[in-house]
């Protein structure tokens, strides 16, 4: 298949002999007098995309449903419901399951009665001169069309319907062939999928109907070869793809498996000269698989002589890009009797009363209706292609409707307002130019920066080069995360020369705002900058930067504070990003060594004030850096030195020395009884010398020390004993002599 590109107008046109959708009860018929079958018990469910096959198994053996068929491009399987269920209630069963996007019935499809209209023998619908009876000139133009072109072998139309006979006198030279058919099926002009499921039936899609057939005829009959009939395209691909029975009665399950087999082997257009007033969400995600692949869908407006903008028909009604609605036009210009019409919803007319064309075993039949109408349309477009084969779809199908002949009778029917011109068509086809766009800066280009035409699909580089028809055309520029792309361009292309522009892409930007603490860091000055600016900003300062990263850094304080360490950020597209850094005291190191080792010993430490854990002599803390106050432990014996002032410097060890006194206490000791000191009783000091009174203070060292006391006769000393002096205290002891004559030795000594 070509690499056709996207447009994006939305609807399509259908021919004249149409496929009607209804859903039918058990027992119901459908139109013809016909029970429904199989497709009546079944459901088209359609999953979440990316449920693997695993957890749609679930939930069919949940519900207990059978699977019949699953599709390759879209998530839906077709499931069987149990015989007499109750299909709403299984439709309601499945979308309550939040791993299934909808469920839908499996509506029955068939080709529509053709209607009472008078019958007309020549092919006036390519070249009317009145021999109908009707007005010369309300033709599409073929004569005109076919000076240029009559068609190529390497466009491929595709023919959903009720098959094609492939063996027709007038059809066997431009039916496809499959390049690589399955040796099992043997599909080589195409496929039958006729079993209601969308399961493929074989490999033969020959016409038990004439519909098909008739439909095929009008877009690519054989010309010039003395035979029948001749097609729009004298020379092109019919690729047959029946999904509806003899009756003309078909599944929507079944018309999906054949869009996607013409999907999946190239075809370029599909025409579905059938419909439904019933609306299937599976059958438009196929239509929209089909507009991803680039392939143009032409389809009947529908038979019911009704406004499509007011009861919608399907596929025709489908708001899809590639979807032409077609209307169905008489040989006076004037709209048929059975045709839709919407000004909204269908795009223009073709002829399609009492067209005559092909018809199986070498036959040629009359028929009418937009079924009839469509492919005039369908060939117009692959004439189209012929001439200009890397048009997008988008580009084939604003020619289609910028070049009709417009007519009063449609100018409130239909978009374009008025009937196909192929002529007119053909006549644009051929005048073309190139179109291209040079893209500003380079590091826009290397992030992905690029354009392309509003309605195609293909984004194009920096410079790339296309051909287009001449017109005007509306260029559009790629989404960047770190860029803002350019407004839309309004480029004209001329014929034979290339039009040119030069845009540019502006880096996109965000804000940076960086927040500093503690306060106190900001009242000394704390201030951030990007690093390579010049200018320092304050806490909460806001300032708008291009997308991408940055390295934010600190201003440097005095001593007393560190500055944190740079910040990586990165700015974001429209977005503000936020930063909180702190400043950090800057600190050192302080030890204090304390003397004497007596005073280590007895307990001596040291403290920052107002903290409380203490520290030992020696020991080496961290603080921020400034001005403390040490402060000491109290000892019972001895002086605690006064507090100490000292000043931590940054990154150093201040150092201190302290030395503790002994301490001096009081010592005082009272003899009883009165009579023993009458009679000479005293007490001395660590073996001293000097004897002193009952009652007499004497200073000593804080610590211990013994009282010994000095013989009196007839009285018995008190034994030597150990007392504590404490710092700054006045000790009290009390000792009585009892009363026994004793000779002894002139002071008592302490035992041992």
């Amino acid at each position: 298949m070509k690499a056709h590109e996207f447009s994006q107008i939305a609807t399509t046109t259908l021919a004249l002999i149409l496929l009607t959708v209804c859903v039918l009860d058990a027992g119901a018929t459908d139109g013809l007098g016909r029970e429904s079958e199989g497709h009546s018990r079944q459901l088209l469910v359609r999953f979440e995309p990316g449920l693997q096959a695993a957890g749609r198994s679930m939930a069919h053996a949940e519900l207990g449903t059978a699977r019949a068929h699953r599709f390759r491009r879209i998530p839906v399987d077709v499931v069987t419901v149990p015989q007499g269920a109750n299909l709403p209630e299984y439709i309601a069963a499945y979308e309550a399951r939040p791993d299934v996007a909808n469920a839908e019935p499996n509506y029955s499809i068939q080709v529509q009665s053709e209607p009472n209209d008078p019958l007309f023998d020549n092919l006036w619908g390519l070249h009317n001169t009145g021999q109908t009876g009707g007005t010369p000139g309300a033709d599409i133009g073929a004569l005109e069309a076919w000076e240029y072109a009559t068609g190529s072998g390497e466009v491929i139309v595709a023919v959903p319907d009720t098959g094609v006979d492939y063996n027709h006198e007038d059809l066997a030279e431009n039916m496809w062939e499959n390049p690589q058919p399955s040796p099992r099926l043997g599909d080589i002009h195409g496929a039958r999928w006729t079993d209601g499921d969308g399961t493929l039936t074989s490999g033969d899609p020959m016409d038990e109907n004439s519909h098909g057939t008739h439909v095929a005829g009008t877009i690519g009959a054989v010309g010039n070869n003395e035979l029948g009939v001749v097609g729009v395209n004298w020379v092109t691909q019919l690729m047959a793809l029946r999904f509806m029975d003899e009756e003309g009665m078909g599944s929507v399950s079944d018309a999906v498996a054949a869009i996607e087999y013409a999907i999946e082997h190239g075809a370029d257009i599909i025409n579905a000269s059938w419909g439904t007033e019933d609306r299937s969400d599976t059958l438009k995600a196929i239509l929209q698989e089909a507009a991803d692949a680039e392939v143009l869908v032409v389809a009947s407006a529908g038979n019911n002589d009704s406004d499509n903008d007011e009861t919608p028909f399907y596929p025709a009604s489908f708001d899809l890009p590639n979807i032409i609605s077609v209307a169905s036009s008489t040989d006076e210009d004037a709209r048929s009797s059975f045709s839709n019409w919407g000004k909204e919803s269908v795009h223009l007319a073709a002829p399609g009363s009492l067209i005559k064309s092909t018809i199986p075993g070498n036959e040629y039949g009359y028929k009418a209706g937009t079924s009839m109408a469509a492919p005039h349309v369908s060939g117009a477009a692959a004439l189209f292609w012929s001439v200009n084969p890397e048009a997008s779809y988008g580009a084939v199908k604003d020619r289609i409707l910028e070049t009709v002949t417009p007519l009063e009778a449609w100018e409130d029917r239909v978009i374009a307002g008025g009937r196909l011109n192929a002529g007119t068509l053909l006549d644009t086809a051929i005048s073309t130019g190139e179109l291209t766009v040079t893209i500003e800066p380079e590091a826009a280009v290397e992030a992905g920066a690029q354009w392309r035409v509003v309605g195609e699909q293909t984004w194009r580089n920096s410079g790339e080069r296309i051909t287009l028809g001449t017109g005007e055309y509306e260029v559009e520029f790629a989404e960047l995360e770190d860029w803002v792309k350019p407004s839309p361009l309004d480029m004209d292309v001329t014929e034979d020369t290339v039009t040119s522009d030069t845009v540019e892409y502006e880096r996109a930007q965000g804000s940076l705002e960086v927040r500093v603490t503690p306060e106190g860091a900001r009242e000394d000055g704390a201030q951030w900058r990007v690093v390579g600016e010049q200018t320092w900003l304050d806490s909460g300062e806001r300032i708008t930067l291009d997308t991408g990263e940055y390295e934010v850094e600190f201003a440097e304080l005095e001593e007393e504070w560190v500055e944190p360490s740079p910040v990586s950020v990165n700015i974001v597209k429209h977005t503000v990003t936020l930063e909180t850094v702190e400043y950090e005291h800057a600190q050192g190191s302080l030890e204090v060594n304390i003397e004497p080792e007596g005073a280590r010993q007895d307990g001596a430490q040291w403290r920052v004030a107002g903290e409380a854990l203490w520290q030992d002599s020696s020991e080496q803390i961290t603080v921020d850096i400034g001005e403390y106050e040490v402060e000491f432990a109290r000892l019972d014996y001895w002086v605690t030195p006064e507090p100490l002032s000292v000043e931590v410097q940054p990154d150093a060890v201040t150092a201190e020395s302290v030395e503790y006194e002994r301490g001096v206490g009081i010592l005082e000791v009272i003899l009883e009884p009165p009579e023993a000191v009458e009679d000479g009783a005293q007490w001395t000091v660590d073996h001293g010398a000097t004897l002193h009174k009952s009652g007499e203070t004497v200073e000593v060292e804080a610590g211990e020390h013994w009282i010994m006391f000095t013989p009196v006769r007839q009285w018995k000393a008190p034994e030597a004993r150990r007392v504590e002096v404490l710092h700054d205290r006045v000790t009290t002891e009390h000792a009585t002599y009892q009363s026994t004559p004793v000779a002894g030795v002139p002071v008592s000594r302490p035992a041992g």
